[in-house]
């Protein structure tokens, strides 16, 4: 892909000062002011990733983000969502990044052209964003890793304010985790289970993730008598003799 801009009412072609992209495709976005557009480029190899604004009357080219890495930036195959969510009511940009060896989420100041500051951070992983509410400045998402003691793949369910403050896991037992909420979004039932443990139900509140009531638990009483037997868990450490492999 090569950007030009054309200008009809000059019969005029500009060329901005900038790398053909050779590798996947550009997610272009139209600023408000209708003058400047971003897009995205990763190079071929997964070790730099941009967002690159262009000045569509000046072809004055900037990054708004450049991020390198001598081994590898996950920019493909994001089945929980990509690197980068655009916000309607700023020029702001949620974005995901390995940048500390964490996954955690950062905010970008489109104006700026800079990281405003890490939004989560710790030696966990942020899963997937399930709902970014721009009116209360908050972002809902599911992590991995946050307990010590449980497997550090499980889900959990959490929310944080844009500026790092406020965060509440929503959900704790030992399992892995769905949730369902309220219509009013105060209440989340929660629904959690392991290979070695039945579906158990709660009833949640999102404000500081407290447990209202149990609702139930699934009796596998008559399966056991059947006979079966639940997957053994376990953890071994791996090649490092300290990193807990589950």
């Amino acid at each position: 892909y090569e950007l030009n801009l054309f200008f009809v009412e000059d019969w005029k072609q500009t060329k901005p000062a900038m790398e053909r992209i050779d590798f996947g495709s550009p997610r272009v976005r139209w600023l408000p002011d209708g003058r400047r557009l971003t897009f995205e480029k990763t190079d071929r190899g997964h070790q730099r990733f941009r967002i690159i604004e262009v000045d569509t009357q000046t072809a004055a080219v900037r990054n708004i983000l450049d991020e390198q890495s001598k081994t590898f930036i996950w920019s493909a195959h994001n089945e929980h969502g990509p690197l980068t969510t655009y916000l309607n009511q700023s020029n702001e940009i949620i974005y995901v990044s390995e940048r500390d060896g964490w996954k955690h989420l950062y905010l970008i100041d489109g104006e700026q052209g800079a990281i405003t500051h890490q939004i989560t951070r710790g030696e966990w992983v942020m899963r997937g964003i399930d709902l970014i509410d721009e009116e209360h400045r908050q972002i809902w998402f599911r992590a991995s890793g946050m307990i010590a003691g449980q497997d550090p793949y499980l889900i959990h369910h959490c929310r944080v304010n844009f500026d790092g403050t406020g965060l509440v896991r929503l959900t704790d037992g030992n399992g892995n985790h769905s949730i369902r909420f309220s219509p009013d979004r105060q209440f989340v039932i929660d629904a959690y289970s392991r290979v070695d443990l039945a579906p158990v139900h709660e009833l949640r509140r999102t404000s500081d993730g407290a447990l209202v009531c149990s609702l139930e638990t699934a009796d596998t009483t008559e399966l056991v008598a059947s006979g079966w037997k639940a997957p053994e868990v376990f953890s071994a450490k791996g090649r490092d003799g300290t990193t807990e492999i589950w």
